[in-house]
């Protein structure tokens, strides 16, 4: 690590480097986490990207998405409706639970 420390503490928070360096192979445990951080930059860049390909179709489908003004009011109107929707997105608790996290902003 000494020869490219500005690489570590750039990459690894300071709680990284203390474990990997408690190991007695550092340099696996430095490899694995990386590797993990690449991982996850890929499926999150993935996943931006198909985001945008799925807006995009559905606006071409003719799809209107404007942004939401006033939420507390839309999340009370919507609520009327999505009790006939609970069984096809996991019941009542998985819409009060995407409420919860939409709330938590």
């Amino acid at each position: 690590m000494k020869q490219n420390q500005r690489f570590f503490e750039r990459v690894f928070t300071k709680g990284e480097i203390a474990y990997c360096e408690s190991k007695a192979k550092a340099a696996q445990h430095y490899a694995a986490r990386f590797c993990a951080k690449e991982a996850a930059v890929t499926e999150w860049k993935w996943a931006a990207e198909q985001d945008e390909v799925a807006k995009q179709q559905c606006l071409d489908k003719g799809m209107i998405l404007s942004a939401i003004t006033d939420e507390p009011v839309w999340q009370e109107k919507a609520r009327t409706i999505w009790p006939k929707f609970y069984d096809k997105v996991g019941g009542k608790a998985t819409v009060d639970e995407a409420i919860s996290i939409m709330s938590a902003k």
